[in-house]
C-alpha cells in the first residue's frame, strides 16, 4: 500500500536512515533539558544558601559569620581535593586505556595501534600535572589551586 502510494521509494531504506535521525533528536533534547533541570537547580541551593546565611548572620550576629565563612573555606578545600583526585584518577584512567589500545590494537594491520598512543600521553599530562599543582591542602595553595586563585 505504502510502496504504490511513493512510488519507488525505498521503506526499508527511508525507515534505516530515521533511527539515527530520532536518535540524534532524542539525545539532545534530553541534553537540553537535563542541562537546564541543573541550573535551575544550582540557582535554588545559592538562593536557599543566601537566604539562610542572612537569617544566620541577622540572628547571631557577628561570630555566626566568622563561622560561616571557616564552613565555606571548608567547602572550598574540599572541592579543590575532589578536583585534585578526579586529575589524578583521570590520568590513571587514560593512561590504562591507552596502555590497552596500545596492546590490543597491535595485530591489526596498517598501525591501527598507534591511536593508543593519544590516550596514554593524555593520561600522563593530566599525571604530571596533578604531581606539580599546588595540593589543595598545601600551604599557600590558598592563593591559588589547580582551578586558579579563591575569591
Amino acid at each position: 500500500m505504502i510502496g504504490s502510494v511513493l512510488g519507488d521509494i525505498n521503506v526499508a531504506g527511508v525507515v534505516t536512515m530515521m533511527v539515527p535521525i530520532v536518535g540524534a533528536v532524542a539525545l539532545f533534547t534530553y541534553l537540553s533539558i537535563a542541562s537546564y533541570a541543573e541550573e535551575r537547580r544550582k540557582e535554588r541551593e545559592a538562593a536557599y544558601r543566601y537566604e539562610f546565611e542572612r537569617k544566620v548572620v541577622e540572628q547571631h550576629g557577628v561570630e555566626a559569620f566568622d563561622r560561616l565563612i571557616a564552613r565555606k573555606r571548608e567547602e572550598e578545600l574540599a572541592a579543590r581535593r575532589s578536583s585534585y583526585e578526579s586529575t589524578r584518577s583521570g590520568g590513571f584512567v587514560l593512561m590504562g586505556a591507552g596502555a590497552g589500545m596500545l596492546l590490543g590494537l597491535r595485530w591489526i594491520d596498517n598501525g591501527v595501534w598507534q591511536a593508543g598512543w593519544i590516550p596514554l600521553l593524555v593520561g600522563a599530562a593530566l599525571l604530571v600535572y596533578s604531581m606539580f599543582a599546588p595540593k589543595p591542602n598545601a600551604p599557600g595553595s590558598d592563593a591559588a589551586g589547580p582551578r586558579g586563585p579563591v575569591a
